[in-house]
């Protein structure tokens, strides 16, 4: 399935065989592997190139780059006179397909300073990176590019997955009215309508708000595993969520007599329309067990005055199927604000076939 903005290549002969246009209309600088040394001037980096970035804070930077427990962080670099000029990262990420662990990493925080951009700066840093990675024993590389990307990680031989699928509970009829043209009345109503058929206006049962991850995850671990996807299961929940400088996360488990049967995770994200609770993690051994985790986050955003509640998952996939029964809505692409794309690249010793049913979370967007 093609990605808006390039024409997937070839899977074989990546990267180091690249041999596409290499345009230098200015000064490239030195291409280099770079290291803890560089974090704060890449911080800066990210900060200058666009707001909101949350690894503008060298601290959550160092949280990902420094503390991750599943694979050396690897980072190249463009550096003119003394100052970074672009930035391309690996950190390590626990991944199987069909069930077999591959060592994989995620490619992060793609970025190219204001003033250096459409030179063909990024195209050398993304070759260092990739040959330094395979160096290091990476088999893949998963990346979740937005649309200033995604063309050139096309030309260097990743393949795309079908774009992740926004899900929706709305909350108020703000969030509904804003997004399509009906009046504030109607949009309460298509809210209240939509709760009492989905079931995510009833209270939660058995579910009890955390400031930290459930202490017996593990007991979820056929949850947790996917036949392809990231390992979700207790230690990458203390790392992803409980680890973070911040905390800027809430958590959710469910229990049925005393046994852990589900378990959620969001975060608040501020939009100019107002604000969005992210679930990013929605998992339970059966649908009620997940119908209460998505509960759980929609009173959570209803008593925060938040819009609506957003997750995301592939097409057709199981995790979709879950989040529709859970309650949630797809949504339109074309209502969709910000496109989400997921892309694979091997590396060595694994193939990129994508058609495979991956399991995708909100949570695997590093930056939230």
């Amino acid at each position: 399935m093609a990605v808006r903005g390039y024409k997937r290549p070839p899977t074989s002969g990546l990267m180091r065989n690249y041999r596409g246009p290499m345009p230098s209309c200015g000064p490239i600088g030195e291409v280099r592997i770079g290291g803890p040394d560089d974090d704060v001037a890449v911080a800066e980096l990210l900060a200058a190139a666009a707001t909101g970035n949350p690894k503008a804070d060298v601290d959550v930077l160092r949280w990902q780059y420094r503390r991750e427990e599943f694979g050396p962080t690897v980072t190249a670099v463009a550096e003119l006179d003394g100052r970074l000029i672009a930035h391309y990262s690996l950190v390590g990420v626990p991944l199987v397909v069909d069930g077999r662990p591959v060592v994989a990493a995620r490619g992060v925080d793609i970025v190219t300073a204001v003033d250096h951009r459409r030179q063909g700066i990024f195209r050398r840093v993304a070759v260092a990176l990739f040959d330094a990675g395979r160096a290091m024993g990476y088999q893949a590389v998963v990346s979740n590019p937005n649309d200033s990307s995604i063309e050139v990680l096309g030309d260097l031989g990743f393949t795309a997955c079908p774009d992740p699928q926004v899900h929706v509970v709305p909350v108020s009829g703000d969030a509904v009215a804003g997004r399509l043209p009906m009046p504030h009345a109607l949009g309460a109503a298509a809210v209240a309508l939509l709760g009492a058929v989905r079931g995510t206006d009833r209270p939660a049962v058995g579910a009890h708000l955390l400031d930290a991850a459930p202490g017996d995850l593990d007991v979820l671990d056929g949850t947790l595993v996917p036949s392809t996807g990231v390992v979700r299961d207790s230690r990458w929940w203390r790392w992803r969520y409980d680890g973070h400088p911040h905390r800027p996360y809430r958590f959710v488990e469910v229990r049925r007599r005393g046994r852990l049967i589900g378990a959620g995770a969001w975060s608040v994200r501020a939009d100019p329309d107002g604000d969005v609770v992210q679930l990013l993690e929605c998992v339970g051994v059966d649908d009620d067990a997940r119908r209460q985790v998505v509960r759980s986050a929609v009173a959570a955003a209803r008593a925060i005055g938040a819009g609506a509640v957003v997750s995301a998952a592939l097409p057709r996939s199981v995790e979709a199927l879950h989040l529709r029964r859970a309650g949630f809505v797809p949504v339109p692409r074309a209502l969709q604000p910000r496109p989400i794309h997921m892309l694979v690249a091997p590396l060595g010793g694994w193939s990129a076939e994508v058609r495979r049913p991956w399991a995708f979370h909100l949570g695997d967007q590093d930056h939230l």
